[in-house]
C-alpha cells in the first residue's frame, strides 16, 4: 500500500512531537531528583549542625573532688559529765548515752555552755523518758537515734559502720559534726573510771590529730577533751551488744551535715 506525503509528514510531526514531550518529561524527572537529593543533603547537614551546636551548650557533668581531710580538726563542744554533781547512783551510773547525746544536741542548738543545774534536769528527763518507753538502761545507737527523733525532733541523725579510725576521722570533718560511739569501757583503759570502767559505755568524739581522737567523755569529771589514741579508740568501739559487748559493730553516729 503507497502511503501519501500528506499522511508521512503528519506521522513525522506526531513522532517529533513524542520525542519533545518524552525529553522534556526526561528532564523534569532529571532536575527533580538532583533537588530531592540537594534538599536532603542540605537538611541532614543543617539538622547535624543544630546537634553538634547542642551538645557543645549541654554542660559537662561535674565531678565530685573528695578533699583530703586535715591533719589536725576540733569543734567546740559544751561537755558535761553524766554525773554533774557527783552524784553516781543508779540513774547516772548508766547514763553515758543521754549525756552523750545532749552534748551533741547543745552544740546543734549553738550552745557554748551547760550548766550543771541544766544538764542534770537534762539527763533526769531523757532517763525517764526512755524508762517510760520500755528501754533498757543500755541502749544501742540506732536506738538513741529514735529517742533523739521522737522525744526531740532531732532527724538526720545517721548510723554508720566503720573499718578504720580514718573513717571516723573523715566523718567528724566531711560532715562537721561531732561522732557518738559506743565503746567497750574497760578496753578504754581510762585511768578515771571506778573499777576499770563500765562493760559498756558511749562518749562524744569532738575531733582528731594524726594520732588519735579528741573526745567529750561523760564517764570523768576531767573529761572534757579526753584523748584517747587511733588504736585504743577503735579496739575498743563497739556498738551494744546484749550479749557480749565485744561481740557489738563498729558504728559511729553522726550529724549529717545535708539533712
Amino acid at each position: 500500500m503507497k502511503i501519501s506525503n500528506k499522511t508521512t509528514v503528519i506521522l513525522l510531526i506526531c513522532l517529533l512531537f513524542v520525542i519533545i514531550i518524552f525529553a522534556v518529561f526526561a528532564l523534569n524527572f532529571e532536575l527533580n531528583n538532583s533537588g530531592f537529593s540537594y534538599l536532603s543533603k542540605h537538611k541532614i547537614l543543617q539538622t547535624n549542625t543544630e546537634i553538634s551546636e547542642i551538645s557543645e551548650n549541654v554542660p559537662a557533668p561535674i565531678e565530685t573532688v573528695k578533699v583530703d581531710i586535715p591533719q589536725n580538726f576540733e569543734l567546740e563542744v559544751p561537755f558535761f559529765s553524766q554525773a554533774p554533781y557527783g552524784l553516781w547512783d543508779a540513774l547516772h551510773e548508766d547514763a553515758c548515752e543521754e549525756a552523750s547525746f545532749l552534748m551533741l544536741n547543745a552544740w546543734h542548738e549553738n550552745k557554748h555552755t551547760v550548766l550543771k543545774d541544766e544538764a542534770d534536769r537534762l539527763i533526769s528527763e531523757m532517763v525517764e523518758y526512755q524508762v517510760v518507753q520500755g528501754y533498757q538502761n543500755s541502749i544501742t545507737l540506732q536506738e538513741l537515734s529514735e529517742i533523739a527523733k521522737n522525744k526531740y525532733g532531732l532527724r538526720g541523725l545517721q548510723v554508720k559502720s566503720v573499718a578504720s579510725w580514718q573513717e571516723i576521722k573523715e566523718s567528724i570533718y566531711y560532715n562537721n559534726s561531732p561522732i557518738i560511739a559506743g565503746m567497750a569501757g574497760k578496753k578504754l583503759n581510762n585511768p578515771n573510771f571506778r573499777n576499770g570502767g563500765p562493760n559498756y559505755h558511749m562518749l562524744l568524739i569532738v575531733g582528731y590529730d594524726d594520732k588519735g581522737f579528741i573526745t567529750n567523755d561523760p564517764g570523768t569529771r576531767k573529761g572534757e577533751k579526753y584523748y584517747y589514741t587511733n588504736e585504743v579508740l577503735f579496739n575498743a568501739l563497739h556498738d551494744y551488744n546484749r550479749e557480749d559487748i565485744n561481740l557489738g559493730e563498729k558504728n559511729i553516729m553522726y550529724l549529717a551535715s545535708d539533712l
